[in-house]
């Protein structure tokens, strides 16, 4: 290996071992190293053939970008490449969406976050940029020095976005990185001085490490041990990655971490928990409490429902002004107080019940008025022990609702809760279902009572796989599913239908306990929120109640229906999930169309592919194999045209013989003659000496000769000479001579240089022409 291809390899494995920084930064290290890798191997591939074919920095790095645009279109599509790896102007669309919604979740998120489509997006952008820059630091201008600012950048991402988890383990890394960048070079610059000799005298072999290596390798290792070790001991609040392992091994369990920032997640998997897990325990003077509200997922696109960045500033909870959500058309029920005591959240948004109009907790905490919501920005629920609030309930009358007008200009949250992808076939289902209604509380009446057991809707923990890519659509068509997929569906259609509407993630009510409520895990829930003017956000829960612990009916809804078709107690605790029916029913009214529909849950999801882009990837990959053997055809078609029995001469077959010598790792060097090449050829292998004989007196006969011998057996000599020679090499030349043979890239190689060679004469000549270049020739 060259040179520049060591230190290309050791450019790419540093950054790799640069970027470990980010670990502490996202809660799954698989889902963004490797196409973190893939994203530096194919930069650095990339510069090292723009440095085989040229030496100009502005080409490399230009085709460095290049390559890094095309990985990236072929990891985050949006359905409007050229091919499937040509950006268009749709991609760059795309793009720039990612990068807006990243922006949005760096700002609202709290690490270690769950990886979704935008913040890959972003990493491997950053990191493909970085191995760039890096690439052009180390290899193309050899300042290895610079290099250092592309692991600072990689280790100041987690320390600008979470002090407290920069171990020390994070700056070993990024200083190891660092430190190989430059032995490799120092290494490089070494051998360019030719042999070198131990101090006795003794010669060192080129690949053999250096005489001084030992020493300084010994010295450097413990200057950053000691490094290292005061860091460890400096008095700091660091909650690393050592130390999250500290205490069990496994990262602790779950009410200790601090990673569970995506509601649609943490509902999951607190759902699918073999055993339930206590919360919290609420005292409250309400008999009847409603749900427990955490978070609000408002934001709907392509993939689902997402929580989005508040549009409003927080307020202090203990100033803020809780009047905004009032519904104006209605008196309270009552005035509650209730108090909670942690068990196991570690939220960093606090439950509450109904109506919020006080609360008592410290004052990092804020409310937020669009979505209803007390978050911090600092801290959690882990480090709340206790906190209570004061709320209202409110019954709110199905005849009172259908008054309500359709206008929603007087809420701001409602306003931006209205936007829908747009999905011809969904559009059609929802038209059919509400079409003719036009009345705002019938029509949501009636899509919710569309999601009952009666039309074949059963609930399920397990959602069903059917032949489609997205989650909405096996859904839509096996119609089994739990809170996720109910409340994301019931909202997407209320939202086509044109009202506003969201999703609600949160809490049941628990089971009683004595005085108060104990909330477990499995107590987790989504339903949705439907603006009424004048009424504000009336809560809507289309998921059967059998299969919702603690479930609350809501009087002006439909009747809470169970999977066995009858009416359940909104005063029973459901503590336990009965069996959903056997086999869901086909509902007469809607026939689903075979849509592609986006995803309806508001986690982390890869781009779907539709039909067109599997039909690219044939392409791309019938492309791919045709530039595979492109080398190979090239090779044969230049053997058939130099042997052809029409043309074929002394000076073509010996030609021939050296680009098959140099295809089998055979080569011959320029100067020798034929006659010491065929006895060279000859020795290694014998057999065919008679042939490379032949081949030789008949090339010095083209080119000494008066005339040109007869050629006809040349062909055949060729042939024989092709087989002798294959069978004294490995096998691994004789692959590479089929499948790559080293002669056509010389020959490529030979090519390109002369037409490099001749625009630049002309550049320079058209150049000299110039009447500024005359003039200074005078």
């Amino acid at each position: 290996m060259s040179e520049q291809g060591k230190l290309t390899v050791v450019s790419g494995f540093a950054l790799m071992l640069g970027s470990l920084p980010l670990m502490a930064v996202y809660s799954n290290f698989i889902a963004w190293i490797i196409p973190a890798g893939l994203a530096i191997a194919c930069v650095s591939l990339c510069g090292a053939l723009a440095r085989r074919f040229s030496r100009g920095i502005l080409i490399q790095a230009l085709a460095m970008l290049t390559a890094l645009l095309m990985l990236m279109t072929v990891f985050f599509r949006s359905g409007e490449e050229y091919l499937g790896i040509f950006p268009s102007l749709g991609t760059l669309q795309h793009f720039a969406d990612l990068v807006t919604r990243a922006s949005v979740d760096v700002n609202t998120l709290i690490v270690p976050v769950t990886v979704n489509t935008q913040l890959l997006f972003v990493t491997v952008l950053s990191i493909g940029l970085l191995a760039v820059v890096n690439d052009l630091f180390i290899v193309g201008l050899r300042t290895p020095a610079f290099s250092g600012i592309c692991f600072l950048t990689m280790y100041m991402v987690p320390v600008s976005i979470n002090p407290e988890s920069t171990a020390w383990l994070w700056f070993a890394t990024s200083a190891a990185a660092y430190l190989w960048v430059l032995a490799a070079d120092h290494q490089a610059n070494v051998l360019r001085f030719g042999l070198r000799f131990t101090g006795s005298g003794h010669m060192v072999a080129k690949n053999s490490p250096s005489p001084l290596a030992g020493p300084g390798t010994i010295l450097v290792a413990s200057l950053l041990a000691v490094t290292i070790m005061t860091a460890g001991f400096l008095p700091t609040t660091s909650d690393g990655f050592l130390d999250r392992f500290g205490t069990g091994g496994t990262g602790g369990d779950s009410s200790e971490s601090q990673g569970r920032v995506d509601p649609w997640v943490q509902l999951r998997g607190e759902l699918d928990r073999p055993d339930p897990v206590d919360l919290a325990y609420i005292e409250t003077d309400n008999d009847q409490p409603p749900y427990l509200r955490l978070h609000v997922a408002d934001r709907l696109d392509e993939t689902g429902f997402r929580p989005s960045s508040p549009q409003v500033s927080g307020q202090a909870v203990q100033r803020a002004n809780y009047a905004g959500q009032f519904p104006l058309q209605l008196e309270p029920e009552g005035e509650y107080k209730a108090t909670v005591t942690n068990m196991g959240l570690t939220d960093s948004a606090v439950p509450y019940y109904g109506q919020l109009t006080g609360m008592d907790i410290s004052t990092s905490w804020s409310y937020y008025s669009d979505s209803a919501t007390v978050r911090s920005q600092t801290e959690t629920l882990s480090e709340v022990d206790e906190y209570s609030f004061t709320y209202q309930s409110y019954d709110y009358e199905a005849d009172r609702l259908r008054e309500a007008p359709d206008s929603v200009s007087s809420d701001f949250a409602a306003a931006n809760s209205l936007d829908t992808p747009h999905v011809p076939e969904l559009s059609t289902i929802v038209s059919d279902l509400v079409g003719d209604i036009d009345n705002q509380y019938d029509a949501v009446s009636e899509i919710h009572e569309f999601f009952s057991p009666d039309n074949g809707f059963s609930y399920d923990l397990m959602t069903a796989q059917g032949g489609s890519s997205t989650a909405i659509l096996d859904f839509l068509e096996y119609r089994q599913g739990y809170c996720e997929q109910y409340a994301a569906a019931m909202a997407w259609m209320v939202r086509e239908a044109g009202y506003a509407s969201r999703v609600a993630i949160g809490l049941t009510r628990g089971t009683r306990d004595g005085d108060g409520w104990v909330v477990n895990s499995h107590n987790w829930h989504a339903w949705v929120e439907v603006y009424f003017d004048g009424f504000g956000w009336v809560p809507f829960d289309p998921t059967p109640s059998s299969g919702v612990q603690n479930s609350v009916a809501f009087p002006w809804s439909a009747p809470s229906i169970d999977d066995d078709g009858e009416e359940s107690d909104s005063e029973t605790d459901n503590e336990t999930q009965t069996e959903d029916s056997e086999t869901p029913q086909d509902s007469p009214d809607f026939d689903l169309p075979d849509a592609h529909l986006p995803d309806a849950g508001g986690g982390s999801s890869a781009h779907t592919q539709s039909d067109a882009g599997i039909s690219t990837w044939w392409i791309v990959l019938a492309v791919a194999v045709v530039l595979f053997f492109v080398p190979a055809t090239a090779r044969i078609l230049t053997r058939r045209s130099r042997l052809r029995p029409s043309t074929v001469g002394g000076e073509s077959a010996w030609s021939e013989t050296l680009d098959m010598l140099t295809d089998f790792r055979r080569p011959v060097a320029a100067s020798r003659t034929p006659r010491q090449t065929a006895a060279e050829v000859a020795g290694f292998a014998p057999d065919g000496a008679w042939a490379i004989h032949e081949l030789s007196s008949a090339v010095e006969t083209s080119r000494y000769g008066l005339q040109d011998v007869p050629a006809g057996h040349l062909p055949a000599a060729v042939s024989a000479l092709r087989g002798q020679v294959k069978n004294h090499v490995r096998p691994r030349s004789r692959l590479g001579a089929w499948l790559w043979p080293r002669s056509t890239w010389l020959h490529t190689r030979s090519w390109l240089q002369r037409v490099r060679l001749t625009i630049g004469n002309g550049v320079e000549a058209a150049g000299a022409r110039m009447p500024w270049r005359r003039s200074q020739t005078r």
